[in-house]
């Protein structure tokens, strides 16, 4: 009966773990500005055009590229509604050019260029809620090149859809800092498989495995301890492959990295039925973060890596993330340490959690190798 409850559960939450999975949705946003004009060019994923255009695409997710052409004034309409750049006393009208095709990290891109016209005026804002309303962890990454050469970097989220554009200036340190900095939380708050791996890190914390039973822990600190230790290995072990992947040494193709995230979740699941022996979990853990820190590079990599401060934007980044941990950190564990005695915690709770984890990774793994 209680595998069948179990398995229940998890059917309900296969959803969820699908739909959230980890896998990036990036749009990259090059504006240049001219004496009165700005020129620009969106690339858009292919995995990310609107579905009523899904059918240009062939069984093995390749574009159909005539089809896809005699759909360009359809396409144009449908991004007129979620891109709108704003000038000082009227709208500014967005002329699409020819597309192409492009290449990111991620996978095939569609590279669409364009004119901004503001009749004569300033342009000042751009308005971005590309896919944003279906998709909330969607990022819109902006480079922006004034005309006296200076770059300026942003990321428009759904926390925040517009960029002022009055005055163009080159990203300061603390600017860029400041923008990744809150990446990095972000990250963590709306990264579902990283918060099930941190959570698979942080149940078995308040507990000591002896006699093949688990047993509730005596004392908070060394809890606490060991947990720091194993959050910031993860960090430390992440932000060594986002260096390696932004500085171009090591790219690995999203379509490996994904699958091995999920793979990292559905084990660390697994980990709190059959516990990792205390000197190999520090190690797995180290071993877990370099897979993820691919993931992150997947995401913000390439903003980071154009940006002439991109030491600032990858520090910024890790010490959002960290931060975020270890907030989590100091929320949960006394939590689970005032119920570690329950009997429930460990005969249900556990086991449960396992399921869970273990189930939201399958579906994480399902769906990065089905596309």
């Amino acid at each position: 009966m209680r595998h069948l409850f179990r398995c229940a559960l998890l059917l309900l939450v296969w959803p969820f773990g699908a739909a959230y999975a980890h896998t990036a949705s990036n749009s990259f946003i090059y504006l240049q500005a001219q004496q009165n004009q700005w020129e620009g060019r969106l690339d858009l994923a292919v995995a990310d055009l609107p579905l009523d255009l899904s059918w240009t695409l062939s069984d093995d997710r390749e574009l159909n590229w005539h089809a896809f052409q005699q759909e360009w004034p359809q396409l144009t309409l449908w991004l007129d509604q979620y891109v709108r750049w704003q000038g000082r006393q009227r709208d500014c009208v967005t002329v699409w050019q020819s597309p192409a095709l492009t290449q990111h990290g991620d996978g095939l891109y569609v590279a669409l260029p364009f004119q901004v016209n503001c009749f004569g005026g300033q342009l000042e804002r751009l308005d971005y809620t590309l896919l944003l309303a279906d998709n909330p962890l969607h990022r819109g990454l902006v480079s922006l090149r004034g005309q006296e050469g200076d770059i300026q970097y942003d990321v428009i989220t759904e926390r925040d859809t517009q960029l002022l554009l009055g005055t163009s200036h080159a990203s300061a340190p603390r600017q860029v800092f400041s923008v990744f900095f809150m990446e990095g939380i972000w990250h963590l708050v709306t990264g579902y498989d990283h918060l099930a791996f941190l959570l698979a890190l942080l149940l078995p914390a308040v507990l000591l495995r002896k006699a093949r039973t688990w047993q509730a822990s005596p004392q908070l600190k060394p809890a606490l301890k060991d947990s720091l230790v194993l959050v910031s290995a993860f960090t430390l072990a992440h932000s060594l492959t986002l260096v390696i992947a932004t500085l171009g040494w090591i790219t690995p193709p999203s379509a490996l990295v994904e699958p091995l995230i999920g793979l990292t979740v559905i084990l660390a699941g697994i980990s709190l039925l059959y516990p990792i022996p205390v000197r190999w979990r520090f190690m797995a853990t180290l071993i877990f973060g370099l897979v993820h820190g691919f993931g992150f590079a997947t995401m913000l990599g390439e903003l980071i890596a154009a940006s002439g401060q991109r030491i600032w934007g990858l520090v910024g980044f890790n010490l959002g993330i960290e931060v975020a941990q270890l907030a989590v950190v100091g929320v949960v564990l006394p939590l689970l340490f005032l119920i570690r005695n329950l009997i429930i915690y460990r005969r249900v709770l556990l086991p449960l959690a396992s399921g869970v984890i273990g189930f939201l990774g399958l579906g994480w793994t399902v769906q990065a190798l089905t596309g």
